[in-house]
């Protein structure tokens, strides 16, 4: 059974090494913080599937995105992928996700700044990722980069397991950057059907020479779209109302505890403009006379 250190997390980007850590890890001290939470969730599945009979290989789903919030399609993306996979021409052992979030200096001083709105702090977008995934005991929030769980955290602590990383992606993101390119040497991507980008990105992946029954570049079925301007606009509507009524109605959208902190968070609810007498008057403009 495997034995972890007990440590706290003390902002964006932890993870990095373990107390108890190989050489190739020892030599990255210097940005060492914390070991992730999620080796605690995944060791009852990884400590019982090392000893029992049958497959000893782990596929590990990862996805890093600015997830400002966390919805249900987050989750359901995870869901869908583990299915395929299970599904699938290889034979896992079992199948992990693990849901990687990009940095505030992107999220609030770029993108959110860009729609005008709010950003979610890191630390926070964190905790809302781990609530949003508690009752699934197989994903969980990563703080570290998606590739670390893979090259060595995961395969240090379990050694009698092979795991195998998948990174997943949205079709929009796949077209773009014509991801199916990279899907060679090993690497592995999922991408999730996207209205508009699905069949784009079969045909061209197809044209490339890539085999899409192989297992290296799988291509997952559509997912409804909740868009996170959907999810603040509904907050904005329930704002003020009772949290027992509102709660239920942002349920198909957002996990229940998540919508309770953002809706007590009122983070995209307009701030008030102050009355004019209570506006503060702009500085005044010093001139400096220099002498002789």
């Amino acid at each position: 059974m495997a034995c972890f250190s007990v440590f706290h997390y003390t902002g964006e980007e932890l993870g990095r090494t373990a107390t108890k850590a190989p050489h190739h890890i020892a030599r990255r001290t210097a940005m060492v913080h914390s070991e992730p939470s999620y080796l605690n969730k995944f060791e009852p599945i990884l400590s019982k599937l090392e000893v029992q009979n049958g497959s000893k290989v782990v596929a590990v789903i990862t996805m890093k995105g600015s997830i400002c919030p966390i919805t249900r399609a987050h989750c359901m993306m995870f869901e869908t992928a583990r299915g395929k996979l299970l599904n699938g021409p290889e034979k896992f052992g079992e199948i992990l996700g693990l849901l990687s979030l990009n940095s505030d200096a992107y999220v609030i001083g770029k993108k959110m700044s860009q729609l005008n709105e709010k950003g979610i702090l890191y630390k926070d977008r964190s905790e809302l990722a781990k609530w949003a995934s508690a009752e699934m005991p197989w994903m969980d929030f990563n703080p570290g980069r998606e590739r670390d769980s893979v090259e060595w955290w995961l395969p240090y602590y379990w050694k009698g397991l092979t795991f195998i990383r998948y990174e997943m992606n949205g079709a929009d993101d796949v077209l773009k950057f014509e991801k199916w390119k990279h899907c060679k040497g090993g690497r592995r991507l999922i991408t999730m059907g996207r209205p508009g980008f699905t069949e784009e990105v079969t045909e061209r992946s197809m044209a490339f020479g890539v085999d899409l029954h192989k297992g290296n570049f799988i291509i997952a079925p559509e997912l409804p779209d909740i868009s996170s301007t959907e999810v603040r606009k509904a907050l904005r509507e329930e704002h003020g109302k009772p949290l027992e009524e509102s709660i239920p109605r942002l349920t198909h959208l957002l996990h229940p505890i998540v919508a309770e902190w953002l809706l007590k968070s009122a983070i995209y609810v307009p701030e008030s403009p102050a009355p004019d007498h209570q506006t503060a008057p702009a500085p005044k403009t010093r001139r400096w006379r220099w002498s002789k």
